[in-house]
């Protein structure tokens, strides 16, 4: 048991450090609403949750704990929340917090009891009380129900605090309503037939976790069970979360804040929480406070899960590595998962050394909508190495990526504005973006195994693509097919994931990141700078590639060599990111991403009919 709660303290003490060197700056943001990419947005504040759980969860790796200071920062956290909501409600103009700033308050009011004074009590379950009054009539959302889950559980907590048996009743009335939309897989949609959110699943576990500690209530715990053993069988073995199943976060290791409560309910949900925790700590990232998130935003946002899972662990006394030998489906050297309904449609299998991932998830949800909040789903193969982790993939493209991350590019010449794609006059919906989204999004997409082998078909008006990925040996054959008709262009793709550190190489020249826009001149040729390109606005390079991409990722002590196919002309683009905020980043970045992408791209000027060519992927 000490294991895990030492593991989760040095953890949540990494967030409290990396507050505290930007605490003058948040509170010289001072509280006026801001985007989350300034200091003033409520989110700079979750680490009054961090506060918290190191006050109370006193141990050999957290000699602070019980300490008046820990205390105190917690409270003057919270303290300045409260105070901007009684501000407001005096100005007529109420502050719209999210769940996190009410869920927490009421987490300290259920914990700290008498060592919150009269009037500061007073004052917080005023604030309390007001939110849950005006969630409760809310009808659901439409997409995220994770929101819906931690409204609830906040509600659920706040009754039990402040006496209010109607809100209970309420509240579980909502939340067993919620499980009537359950995925039969055990996830929740975020939106219909848009697939699982593999990053999300864990805000939703988190909320369920709540609410079953605080009712015992046997239907929505079987729910979480089915959530949480969803989550452990859909992932790579070291715990890392496979990007190409999520609309809408990236490839992770691990949650928001590492580690979610419920994920102990099941065998597999246990294995799985202490699969993430040996990644950290071989990483040795669990006492590096500027590798708890992947941006500013990711990390502060992920601070109060930290937390709540330390809290969950310490209060319980029970651990989630106590399931003993029980065992992952992908732990065998051979093994396949395999879903083809339409919310959620893909496979992932392990062949030997090496797991795989393959999406043919169909979603038109992010062309349709064209909302931030939606990733494109169009690169659909993951590729892992039990020594390298993961080597290729990396997560989806927001909706407006200048460079979008995808496996086929299909180009039949046509230049004027497709019907049916344009939404709007934002760019977003621009007919240039609908007529470059139109090369890219297939209208079928199918995968399966052939014996050893797995494939993966995308269809498109003038062409079909298919990938076949065969182990040989110690290697991957990664195959492409094609048949085409009118083709001006065919691009295929992989993306190669460079860890934190990592290097990558084409033949032999390492990649290197490009100047920034104000201090470099204007580039020609295979050296172009795209302006505004990755995902997130920032420069990269484009070079030409012969034989070989390689990355030699010190973080694990491995080199993964790429040869690509010898039909075309490949190019490596990089660096290239997975989503790091859906708004905009810091001119100062302080967490650095976990990794980049490489995207290395072949394109077939005027292809043919048919044709085919071959990666051959390595790990030394």
């Amino acid at each position: 048991m000490h294991g895990i709660i030492d593991q989760l303290t040095r953890f949540t003490l990494s967030c409290v450090r990396a507050y505290e060197a930007d605490a003058a700056e948040i509170a010289a943001a001072g509280a006026a609403k801001a985007h989350p990419g300034e200091y003033s947005h409520e989110n700079y504040l979750y680490a009054a949750h961090c506060y918290l759980a190191l006050y109370l969860c006193p141990g050999p790796a957290n000699p602070g704990g019980g300490s008046p200071e820990m205390l105190d920062r917690h409270v003057a956290l919270v303290d300045r929340w409260v105070d901007r909501w009684t501000r407001s409600m005096a100005a007529g103009k109420p502050v719209a917090y999210t769940e996190w700033p009410p869920f927490m308050t009421a987490r300290s009011l259920a914990l700290l009891g008498s060592r919150i004074s009269g009037a500061r009590l007073r004052r917080w379950s005023r604030m309390l009380a007001w939110w849950v009054e005006q969630e409760l009539p809310k009808p659901f959302f439409f997409t995220a129900p994770n929101h819906e889950a931690w409204r609830l559980a906040t509600t659920i907590l706040a009754a039990r605090v402040l006496k209010r048996r109607d809100w209970l009743r309420t509240a579980l009335f909502q939340t067993r309503q919620l499980m009537r939309y359950q995925a039969p897989g055990g996830f929740w949609e975020e939106g219909r037939h848009h697939g699982p959110s593999m990053k999300y699943n864990s805000l939703m576990l988190g909320a369920l976790a709540v609410i079953v500690r605080e009712t015992g209530d046997r239907e929505i715990r079987a729910a979480a069970e089915r959530l949480a053993r969803f989550m452990a069988r859909w992932s790579f073995p070291d715990g890392t979360l496979v990007g190409a199943f999520d609309g809408r976060q990236s490839s992770s290791p691990g949650y928001f804040g590492m580690l979610v409560p419920g994920l102990e309910l099941v065998p597999e949900g246990a294995v799985h929480a202490g699969r993430i925790l040996d990644f950290w700590e071989r990483a040795g990232w669990l006492d590096t406070p500027r590798a708890v998130g992947p941006s500013n935003w990711y990390a502060y946002f992920g601070m109060p899960f930290a937390a709540e899972t330390l809290l969950h662990y310490v209060r319980d006394r029970r651990s989630p590595r106590g399931a003993g030998s029980a065992r992952l489906p992908l732990d065998g050297r051979k093994a396949t998962l395999e879903s083809h309904e339409p919310r959620f449609d893909g496979l992932l299998a392990r062949r030997g050394a090496w797991a795989a991932a393959l999406s043919s998830q169909l979603s038109d949800v992010p062309k349709e909508t064209q909302f931030i909040y939606r990733l494109e789903r169009q690169s659909r193969i993951e590729l892992w190495h039990e020594r390298a982790g993961l080597v290729v993939g990396g997560g989806h493209s927001l909706i407006n990526a200048i460079q979008p991350l995808c496996n086929a590019w299909v180009d039949s010449g046509f230049a004027r504005d497709v019907g049916g794609y344009a939404r709007s006059s934002g760019d977003i919906g621009s007919p240039e973006m609908a007529r470059r989204r139109a090369m890219y999004y297939p209208r079928a997409a199918t995968s399966g195994t052939a014996g050893r082998n797995l494939w993966l078909e995308l269809t498109f008006a003038h062409a079909e693509v298919r990938f076949e990925i065969e182990p040989k040996g110690g290697a991957l054959a990664i195959r492409y097919r094609y048949e085409a008709v009118g083709l001006r262009e065919l691009r295929v793709s992989l993306p190669l994931v460079l860890w934190r550190t990592a290097r990558g190489f084409a033949d032999g020249r390492e990649l290197r990141v490009p100047a920034a826009p104000a201090q470099r001149k204007k580039q020609r040729g295979p050296a172009l700078v795209e302006e505004g390109g990755a995902l997130c606005g920032e420069p990269f390079s484009v070079s030409p590639v012969r034989r070989e991409v390689a990355v030699e990722t010190p973080l694990f002590g491995t080199r993964a060599t790429l040869r690509v196919p010898s039909a075309g002309k490949t190019r490596v683009l990089w660096p290239l990111w997975p989503l790091r905020t859906y708004g905009r980043l810091f001119a100062d970045e302080r967490f650095p991403s976990f990794f980049s992408i490489a995207l290395v791209e072949t394109v077939l000027a005027e292809p043919g009919r048919a044709g085919q060519g071959a990666w051959e992927l390595r790990v030394k």
